[in-house]
């Protein structure tokens, strides 16, 4: 599962829908995103993109904002990223909120991959092993 605030054909990040498609999908969103929700679902993390990737992509006229990952079980595939943020522009990744969430039993760090650590949160608590690697916030 994927929340991206743009598209760039010439990322060289493979979880990123643009990457490598070429100029013909650049700045196809053109703004910012704010408000996804992704709760109760259960995912797995297969082939070569992350479980859960949140890319801000772009400068900061297209901020990811204020996204609602919340009760969700998120399954291990082959020690790939559960959860992967990526952020084009300093700060512009921001005020999510990750709850309750279940990752696989002994997740490891690296299999969360945030630019910023627990920056990127406004509230971040409640999600097992995720807590215990990364670290909670509550607002």
């Amino acid at each position: 599962v994927a929340f991206e605030s743009d598209w760039d054909g010439w990322s060289l990040n493979p979880a990123h829908y643009g990457h490598l498609k070429g100029p013909g999908v650049n700045g196809f969103a053109r703004t910012g995103s704010a408000g996804n929700r992704l709760i109760g679902n259960r995912l797995e993390a297969n082939g070569v993109a992350p479980a859960l990737f949140l890319a801000q992509i772009g400068d900061a006229r297209t901020p990811l904002r204020d996204c609602v990952i919340e009760g969700n079980r998120v399954l291990d595939g082959a020690r790939r990223p559960l959860l992967q943020l990526a952020e084009s522009s300093a700060g512009q990744l921001h005020g999510l909120r990750c709850t309750g969430n279940r990752f696989a039993p002994g997740a490891l760090a690296s299999q969360f991959v945030l630019p910023r650590g627990i920056a990127h949160f406004d509230l971040a608590s409640d999600n097992g092993d995720f807590d215990r690697l990364v670290g909670t916030r509550k607002r």
